[in-house]
């Protein structure tokens, strides 16, 4: 793992750490006892993470019986699950970036408590924290019919069914697709809708079909995978269109390089994902099987590496870089029924026969041009570690410049690995003496893009 320069230094920075008892009464503050802090965000993930590693003293509240004696944590709160937790820290820079958990909307709530050791004199535990929707998503259930674009049915279901009140960024989709909720969780329903969904994009066709739905810190995102890549309207934060970058330089001074937002301390690279098991899931080439009840037809619809490229975004310059011998013919195949006349859209029996004849979504182009897209995103795969700056959320582009392994005493970057990346998780670690941020970064393909000025 190449090292750079030290992690920049600060205290920790954990102003707030309030946990409400169910029972009622007031919160207890265990933040002095935080002695370390994870914070998560994943593209794959529905909710964010904190994990908070705490020392108890026994010193939190008063004894019940009069002696004037002192208890701990989990004797004052007797914690169960599912406890409303205020949060709020922030990162080292000079500006700090603050993420604040302190409000109804976006509180957290106790997953899981883990005790660490005991003693005599001291407990430690590790407690897991996700948001309130992500428990709620268990009790609610999709129930009623949709029609009409898929991007409109995920808003209902967030707001209506989940009820949530964060902020919202939903990319319009292109497609229809009617269905009914047959009593599935929420969550699900927009998972599986994801894989449905077409941006609004010029001569998409499909080929640019497959969302994401996740949580950041500033609320739930379903945005197409060409939307992330975007230069000019991508990251997962619609507010963000141009991306921060970095580079590793090998030098051991502090000092950030003109045009560049910080220095990488370490990286790891090399990663390209399993080849056979891409081979196995389609993702260079693929085809579709149908058959059309009302025409009585039956159909292959093949979609291979070169027709994708066409239409899509791509990270890098070098998308198509794998063996031909291998990605010639088709490596996996799909079977659907043509859904023509499938729940047609109209509230009466005439405004329904007009439509009856409509394909409600083309499997052989979307679901299959979907699936090769979300194995395409995680081809090239990046590990690095930054100083915390708690300002970038999963889903976001960034931009790192990275030292070629040559003689040639000219080059300056790595002309296949620099460029940009999707962050597809991020991990943020406060700890006594330092705060760091560790990024998962991805794309479909290598090559340097000119960097934005």
């Amino acid at each position: 793992m190449p090292s750079n320069y030290q992690i920049r230094k600060s205290d920790n920075n954990i102003t707030l750490f309030e946990i409400y008892p169910n029972s009622g009464g007031e919160q207890v503050s265990v933040t002095g006892g935080v002695i370390e802090l994870y914070y998560y965000e994943n593209i794959l993930s529905e909710t964010i993470r904190v994990t908070a590693k705490i020392v108890d003293t026994g010193n939190v509240s008063s004894a019940d019986d009069g002696s004037g004696g002192k208890i701990g944590l989990d004797d004052t709160l007797k914690l169960g699950n599912g406890e409303k937790v205020h949060l709020e820290f922030e990162d080292g820079h000079e500006t700090p970036n603050k993420l604040s958990f302190t409000t109804d909307t976006n509180a957290l709530y106790l997953n899981q408590k883990e005790k660490l050791y005991e003693h005599t004199q001291q407990t430690a535990y590790t407690l897991e924290l996700v948001s309130g929707e992500y428990l709620k998503n268990e009790s609610k259930r999709v129930v009623n019919r949709y029609d009409g674009k898929i991007s409109d049915h995920v808003k209902k279901i967030l707001t209506e069914t989940l009820e949530t009140k964060k902020q919202l960024n939903i990319e319009l989709t292109d497609n229809k697709f009617n269905f009914i909720g047959v009593n599935r969780k929420p969550m699900w329903n927009i998972l599986w809708l994801a894989k449905k969904s077409i941006p609004q994009k010029q001569n998409s066709d499909g080929n640019s079909a497959g969302y994401f739905f996740f949580e950041t810190y500033d609320g739930y995102v379903f945005k197409s995978i060409d939307t992330l890549l975007s230069e000019t309207g991508g990251g997962s934060s619609g507010s963000k269109i141009k991306y921060k970058s970095y580079i590793f330089n090998n030098l051991d001074s502090s000092t950030v390089p003109l045009g560049y937002d910080d220095k990488i301390i370490s990286y790891e690279s090399g990663n390209t994902g399993d080849f056979q098991n891409n081979l196995m899931m389609g993702t260079y080439n693929s085809a579709n099987k149908g058959f059309d009840a009302r025409e009585s037809a039956y159909g292959e619809s093949p979609i291979d590496i070169e027709t994708q490229e066409e239409g899509i975004t791509i990270a890098g310059t070098e998308f198509n870089f794998v063996n031909s011998i291998f990605t010639e013919a088709a490596s996996r195949f799909s079977y659907s029924f043509k859904a023509v006349g499938f729940l047609p859209e109209g509230k009466d029996l005439q405004s329904q026969l007009t439509k009856s004849r409509d394909l409600d979504i083309d499997k052989g182009t979307t679901i299959n041009q979907a699936a090769s897209r979300y194995n395409q995103i995680f081809t090239v795969q990046l590990k690095i570690t930054i100083a915390g700056d708690f300002s970038l959320r999963a889903g976001d582009l960034i931009y790192c410049d990275f030292p070629e392994l040559t003689s040639n005493p000219t080059a300056k970057f790595n002309p296949r690995l620099s460029g940009v990346y999707l962050i597809s998780s991020l991990h943020h670690h406060l700890a006594p003496n330092e705060t760091y941020t560790f990024l998962e970064l991805i794309r479909d393909s290598y090559g340097r893009k000119p960097k934005q000025t």
